[in-house]
């Protein structure tokens, strides 16, 4: 999160540029899609049917469409930190917690959508991260648990500043990507553990102390979801 303590009406330019998190997180998402897309792509296509069917053999399970709907939580760590900050902001360590669905394409890959959102306090203002996100998870190997996640979206930010009902409300971009395992847990139900990275990139923020110009958040999550499928 970010220090407002004090805010300059001057660009910082000590540090390298920022844009290069949000870069890497932003090929790495569209990666995540492209995987996605090839992945329906040969869902799609047609197979040829058998020249005779085996009799005393049982049918292969469904792998075809259904769908997914998950929840869960754990720990981030991270800041907002801005390009007027005289000092870099500490980082802050908190819960988080998310909600995902969506649906299955296949055994390999789930695609839907996730909220997810934490909330930390900082010299009695309190602020509050939201993400909305498109999001899929692409399983390289059906025989293994391993997935990759990315997603893009929408970030909110809401900042309640103490001793009033003066409330800032901004918003911008948000994206996110990781990888984890899923973990079958009985019929229908799986753990997945998994660790993510959440870039928020929400333009100019007025504080109490002054505008905070070009505003962009990190974190780092780790954490668990129970998937339903």
């Amino acid at each position: 999160m970010i220090s407002w303590n004090p805010v300059r009406p001057v660009v910082r330019m000590v540090h390298s540029p920022r844009g290069l998190g949000a870069r890497l997180a932003v090929l790495m998402v569209m990666a995540m899609f492209l995987l996605a897309l090839a992945e329906a792509g040969a869902q799609a296509a047609p197979a040829a049917p058998p020249a005779q069917a085996a009799t005393s053999q049982a049918a292969p399970p469904s792998q075809g469409w259904g769908w997914w709907v998950g929840g869960g939580g754990g720990y981030i760590a991270g800041r907002l930190d801005c390009d007027n900050c005289q000092e870099d902001p500490p980082y802050g360590d908190n819960g988080a917690y998310l909600f995902q669905g969506g649906v299955r394409m296949s055994e390999r890959l789930h695609i839907g959508g996730e909220i997810f959102t934490f909330g930390r306090t900082i010299q009695d203002i309190h602020f509050r991260q939201s993400y909305l996100l498109g999001i899929a998870q692409f399983r390289p190997w059906v025989s293994q648990g391993f997935f990759l996640k990315g997603g893009y979206g929408m970030a909110f930010v809401k900042e309640v500043v103490p001793g009033g009902d003066d409330i800032i409300r901004t918003w911008g971009m948000g994206l996110t990507y990781g990888a984890g395992w899923i973990i079958d847990a009985g019929q229908h139900v799986s753990v997945a553990p998994y660790g993510a990275h959440y870039v928020t990139t929400v333009g100019d923020v007025p504080t109490p102390l002054g505008t905070a110009e070009n505003v962009v958040g990190n974190g780092w999550f780790v954490g668990a979801a129970i998937m339903i499928r």
